[in-house]
């Protein structure tokens, strides 16, 4: 099967895709091209003027592909003028299309929580969360990692908040290796004070997003950590937490609004699929820290297991 996936540069939409040609390919004997966008402004007018007007894709019509798959509005609109040159391909959108481009796919394939968006059923296979690659193998009791993410416009991120209730969680657990992970989105301020932590405690060790090894460290501990301490904002970072063994523990941070990042993080809570961190006002200025547990016959999510196999079905 000869697949393009189609990116756009932004590391979440493209780890979901990633996982997901994974799985693909562990059924499939497959060739992945891979194909950057660039000018989005040409791509918008070769839609506006019915591929009449094209950019340089003729070398892609050339190579036969089975499949075109991407994430993301620059990789959709690519997608969909990619629908008229390579007509025998079949297109496959991860993530929801501009309401203007779906009649160019063939499959849509979105989180549960955007089924509200007119698709067509016949076109559409939901999944759960977000996609992330399966990791259900046996976890290190004496290692543990935090995943920490920044600002966003779901959750509060207040760093003074966050740091007590990370020292509270490795009070808890002081024998264990706690490994921290921040994120491009982290405030400099936590930074330093997760680099502080460093200094006072012999078990903690921050794993900055610069540094050179840092993806390949979090996929390392994700697979091994007993614990998987996140803050919720990011919803990919909360499934692939989801997708592997150890227990899913959410820090506490205050919603902005009802949405539907926020609705899908609090089922999560209340359904005990996820643990957290709940906190009480004692008095003015005093706060107190509970761990709640998640349901330990929670089983590892494997959404893009099942994604994949649908996809497949259909194709065939």
């Amino acid at each position: 099967m000869k697949i393009l996936w189609v990116k756009d540069g932004k590391l979440g939409h493209e780890k979901q895709v990633e996982a997901l040609l994974k799985e693909i390919s562990k059924d499939r004997d497959t060739t992945i091209t891979e194909n950057v966008t660039k000018s989005f402004i040409l791509e918008v007018i070769e839609f506006l003027s019915f591929g009449l007007i094209r950019t340089d894709k003729e070398n892609l019509r050339e190579q036969n592909f089975d499949l075109i798959i991407g994430a993301g509005n620059k990789s959709f609109i690519r997608m969909a003028n990619l629908a008229i040159i390579c007509r025998n391909t079949k297109i496959i959108s991860i993530l929801c299309p501009n309401y203007f481009l779906r009649s160019r796919f063939d499959h849509i394939c979105i989180p549960i929580h955007d089924n509200h968006k007119k698709i067509d059923t016949n076109k559409k296979i939901t999944f759960e969360g977000s996609l992330s690659s399966v990791f259900d193998i046996d976890t290190n009791p004496d290692v543990s990692m935090i995943a920490i993410g920044g600002n966003n416009k779901h959750f509060d991120f207040d760093v003074d908040s966050l740091l007590k209730q990370i020292n509270y969680m490795v009070s808890l657990y002081p024998s264990i290796k706690w490994y921290i992970f921040n994120s491009r989105r982290t405030p400099e301020d936590m930074n330093i004070q997760i680099s502080k932590l460093t200094s006072s405690h012999k078990n903690i060790y921050f794993i900055d997003v610069d540094d050179s090894d840092s993806l390949d460290l979090f996929k390392k501990y994700i697979k091994e950590a007993s614990m998987k301490l996140v803050t919720p904002d990011s919803v990919n970072m909360v499934y692939e937490c989801l997708s592997s063994r150890g227990e899913t523990i959410l820090l506490n941070m205050p919603s902005k609004k009802k949405n539907k990042i926020v609705l899908n993080i609090n089922a999560l809570k209340n359904d005990k699929r996820a643990g957290y961190i709940s906190i009480s006002n004692l008095s003015e200025g005093i706060t107190t820290h509970k761990l709640e547990k998640q349901n330990k016959y929670f089983d590892v999510l494997r959404e893009v297991e099942k994604l994949s196999y649908s996809i497949l079905k259909s194709i065939n």
